[in-house]
């Protein structure tokens, strides 16, 4: 007897060990396709499997293009699941009925992108929206499992100049503008409508003045 896995658009895989353990194995190991749908029943696998996460969100028309989307850019995702196996699983959502999540989830808001989990279930995101080729797509993958890559951070515009002596911090530039070592940074959060933080303002702006003023290096 012989038992394969096949899923759509795959080789079959040939189960050599039909012993209980051996097939149970083989079974649980190519129990999710190389590229599959990622929707309400495949969520969990995909969470719970313990690698990396690829989100393909293309361009549709509407749901029923779905499957049709997918077919146009299984060949590319079947090849690249193949060269990272071990270390993401690739996927494609439905864009249009999951619009308002990828957006809010993932920072996409144009198509074809490709937003990547390091592991399934990270908040951290890197999201690829390049030219769709296999040695593109996977030399973005090494860089983002090496961290030559940064991770995608959702921020409004970089202010075109900081003239002024409060300096404007956009997601961004957090890290670089506030996590100095060398320096003491005083770094105020706040909301447009709240009370306290507008009468607060020009008290703040006065520090800022003041520390320009005499010139302390060590202090921003």
């Amino acid at each position: 007897p012989t038992v394969t896995v096949q899923h759509k658009g795959e080789e079959a895989v040939v189960c050599d060990d039909l012993t209980s353990d051996g097939l149970k194995k083989c079974l649980d190991n190519n129990e999710l396709p190389l590229f599959g749908a990622l929707d309400g029943e495949s969520y969990g696998k995909y969470m719970s499997s313990g690698k990396g996460l690829v989100w393909g969100c293309f361009e549709q028309e509407s749901s029923d293009d779905l499957e049709k989307v997918a077919d146009e850019h299984r060949p590319l995702m079947n090849e690249l699941a193949k060269e990272f196996k071990d270390q993401f699983a690739f996927t494609y959502i439905d864009t249009v009925q999951f619009k308002s999540a990828i957006e809010g989830m993932l920072g996409v808001t144009e198509f074809p992108t490709l937003a990547v989990n390091k592991k399934a279930g990270d908040k951290m995101k890197y999201l690829y929206t390049g030219e769709m080729t296999v040695p593109k797509v996977s030399e973005f993958l090494k860089g983002v499992l090496d961290g030559t890559i940064e991770p995608t951070l959702k921020s409004e515009p970089v202010p075109e100049s900081q003239d002024e002596p409060v300096h404007v911090v956009v997601g961004s530039t957090l890290e670089g503008d506030v996590f100095q070592a060398d320096k003491d940074v005083l770094f105020e959060i706040y909301a447009p409508w709240c009370g306290h933080c507008k009468k607060l303002a020009p008290e703040y702006e006065k520090v800022a003045k003041k520390i320009v003023k005499e010139g302390v290096e060590d202090m921003v």
